[in-house]
């Protein structure tokens, strides 16, 4: 199937600025983006009938007895009770043929309205004002953006709130494929750039507390750099998850060097040198991330602190905590006591010496959850997947990827030890292309203070959302 021509001027939806031009293209739709206020949209003429739409949203099955449903709405839900006074009155728009997020709310103690185009139309709801209004994925389905969000933000006290979730746009190079695009019930597409627009044509204060998470309020107008922990830091920087005098740690997104490295000798940034810059003091790595590994990473702060941490490491006395993504069901738990040998990649560690005995090394894990997808993988007729919390009790390179290979569940995203047909599986069923290994906890004896330190990094947004889509998002939490 061909998609229409592109037209020559179509206004756009939100801002009605005529300032359009072509973003992309696919089989079945093109787009277009605003130069004004950055909405990429759908021409009106490539929209469902209203039919068809409804149809696609009767096949919904999110419901307050999905688990990892209610996790993914709690993204949404814990920054706007943070904002609530108790018992507050709110509007669901857009809630669906099951509002469980509006039962959520009601449990927090706050009366809800709910109001949706096909399952609770009633025109009444907007005869009165409310202290919150809420809109969880429902921009991306709104054929006149403009309107309806201006509808919403009339619909609020003084002091209140617009909450909103949906997926950010990504950028154009990445949007053929990316799989958000592809409902045809998503007609509009917003970024951070958008929503900032959107505050400054209302004095709204903007508050972006997570990756695809809005909060808008009747305030000053600023926009504020949230508080919630584990919030992408402004670009740049890296996200300070403790600091004391003495050590600091960070999330180090994945693809980035802990420190410079012969695995990639041309890269001119890495955690290490992104830090020194940002605090304009030195540090000190105590321990390593690959580079395709996201996570915790603790850092000295002065020569005395390295050396006693580098000890506390050496004698295992540093607790780490991994979660993973692995090929196949697991066993409930394990541990794997396998030696390991020096590495054999010259790249990495030119100076190994290859002829050295295996050391011994030990890895323990549990099995948060399993999956059987009905989908083909390889040579089988289903993929079985599952996701483990893994401790590494020795430091051996690459020992969890390595570890995870020799039991036969290999992390998903490993080009070097994985399975080349289950990356490609989760690249084209989640549009995932990381390493699926993520440091989420780090803990210890501060040596200075004595006293316990554990320090926690949130998951990114393409692996928090590829739990969410997979239901595991509890399984995290619990």
């Amino acid at each position: 199937m061909t998609t229409e021509p592109m037209p020559e001027t179509t206004l756009c939806p939100l801002c009605a600025g005529a300032r359009t031009d072509a973003f992309s293209r696919d089989e079945r739709r093109t787009y277009l983006k605003c130069e004004d206020c950055g909405l990429v949209f759908v021409p009106p003429a490539l929209f469902l009938s209203e039919e068809d739409e409804k149809r696609r949203y009767d096949l919904h099955q999110n419901s307050c007895e999905n688990a990892g449903y209610c996790a993914h709405l709690n993204r949404l839900l814990v920054p706007l009770l943070s904002c609530l006074p108790p018992g507050s009155k709110g509007l669901d728009f857009g809630s669906g043929p099951t509002p469980a997020l509006s039962l959520m709310l009601a449990e927090a103690g706050h009366t809800v309205t709910l109001y949706d185009r096909y399952y609770a139309h009633d025109p009444t709801a907007f005869d009165q004002r409310y202290d919150f209004i809420t809109a969880s994925e429902v921009t991306e389905h709104l054929r006149e953006p403009g309107k309806e969000l201006d509808r919403l933000w009339a619909g609020l006290e003084d002091s209140g709130t617009l909450a909103i979730m949906t997926q950010f746009l990504v950028n154009q190079s990445e949007f053929p494929r990316w799989y958000y695009k592809n409902d045809p019930t998503h007609v509009c597409f917003f970024s951070p750039p958008t929503f900032a627009w959107l505050a400054k044509q209302w004095n709204a204060e903007l508050i972006i507390p997570e990756r695809g998470v809005v909060l808008l309020r009747k305030r000053d107008g600023k926009i504020v750099h949230p508080l919630y922990p584990g919030i992408a830091a402004p670009a740049g920087t890296l996200t300070v998850l403790y600091q004391d005098e003495h050590l600091v740690a960070i999330t180090k997104p994945a693809g980035l060097l802990a420190h410079r490295s012969d695995i990639d000798r041309f890269s001119a940034e890495n955690a290490m040198n992104l830090l020194r810059d940002q605090l304009k003091r030195w540090v000190y790595p105590l321990h390593r991330l690959d580079k395709p590994t996201s996570g915790v990473m603790l850092f000295a702060l002065d020569p005395a602190t390295a050396r006693s941490m580098t000890q506390l490491f050496t004698d295992n006395k540093v607790r780490k905590q991994y979660l993973a993504v692995v090929r196949g069901h697991t066993d409930e738990a394990g541990s794997i006591d396998h030696p390991l040998h020096a590495v054999q990649d010259k790249r990495a560690n030119r100076k190994a010496k290859h002829d050295l005995p295996a050391q011994e090394a030990t890895t323990e894990y549990q099995r948060l959850a399993m999956i059987e997808l009905p989908l083909p993988a390889g040579r089988y007729q289903t993929a079985r997947f599952s996701l483990v919390r893994v401790s590494p009790l020795t430091g051996r390179y690459r020992q969890i990827r390595r570890h995870m290979k020799h039991i036969f569940h290999p992390v998903i995203g490993d080009t070097t030890y994985g399975d080349g047909k289950q990356n490609a599986f989760f690249l084209e069923h989640f549009n995932s292309r990381r390493l699926l290994l993520h440091a989420h906890e780090l803990g210890f004896v501060h040596p200075h203070t004595n006293t316990q330190v554990l320090i926690r990094s949130p998951l990114d947004p393409d692996f928090a959302g590829l739990l969410n889509a997979l239901h595991w998002s509890e399984s995290v939490l619990s």
